[in-house]
């Protein structure tokens, strides 16, 4: 994944030259699975630019079959390119709020954020990113069944750092209340994470709640240098 582009591939190999090849695969499928079952026979030759083309799809119940057609080498590991296709993609400086303490600095949990229309199936990814205005490798992972969006962790940051500095913590009838400044340093995006039972009356100076709901919040900026935000909030211990 290299931007907003994501070319897939599939690695395929089996213990024979020549046959008609299908790839099987279905939601929430092992990665042993993957590996193990899901090729009908299956090798790897490298496509150039005049041979791209994307490979007929067929969905039933959920399952996935990718046909190949008829490939020769299948005795060699090849890789072959499916598609390539543009995706929503926003890398994020993620913070899990935790108000049990207070912290100096710390880096942040650097995550891209992933959206597509279509269901992508697990398997390898290499992720590209911006260093230094350089498009470099950052990381190699696995990345699970995506149905329409996924978060993927990447590493810790390098861009952002952030601190807490808890102001006032009471705790009245089964309801804790919670006051603190978050502090950051740094330049990109920022993503926190507020997530305890019955969240209420979540108050936040510095940054706009994203997401809302009766256990969890998210909270977003972006910062370019030095601020703070101010977070209040109640839940139920």
């Amino acid at each position: 994944m290299k931007e907003d582009i994501l070319e897939q591939f599939f690695e395929v190999f089996a213990p024979i030259d020549r046959a008609f090849v299908i790839i099987s695969n279905a939601p929430e499928e092992s990665r042993n699975h993957h590996y193990r079952h899901n090729v009908l026979y299956a090798p790897t030759f490298q496509m150039d630019n005049s041979d791209e083309k994307e490979f007929e799809t067929f969905e039933s119940t959920g399952r996935k079959l990718f046909s190949l057609d008829e490939l020769n080498g299948l005795n060699k590991r090849l890789n072959i390119k499916n598609k390539t296709m543009k995706v929503e993609r926003r890398d994020i400086n993620f913070v899990e709020l935790n108000y049990r303490y207070a912290y100096d600095w710390q880096p942040a949990d650097y995550v891209v954020e992933l959206k597509t229309e279509e269901e992508l199936v697990a398997g390898n990814l290499y992720v590209y990113g911006d260093a230094f205005g350089h498009l470099i490798p950052i990381k190699h992972t696995w990345m699970e069944d995506v149905k329409k969006e996924s978060e993927i962790a990447i590493s810790k940051s390098w861009q952002v750092y952030h601190s807490w500095e808890l102001k006032k913590i009471t705790e009245l009838d089964k309801r804790v209340y919670v006051s603190g400044d978050m502090k950051f340093r740094g330049k990109g995006l920022v993503k926190i994470r507020v997530d305890y039972k019955e969240l209420n009356n979540l108050i936040v100076v510095g940054g706009t709640i994203t997401k809302k709901s009766i256990d969890f919040a998210e909270i977003e900026l972006a910062i370019d240098g030095e601020t703070a935000v101010h977070i209040e909030y109640d839940y139920t211990k």
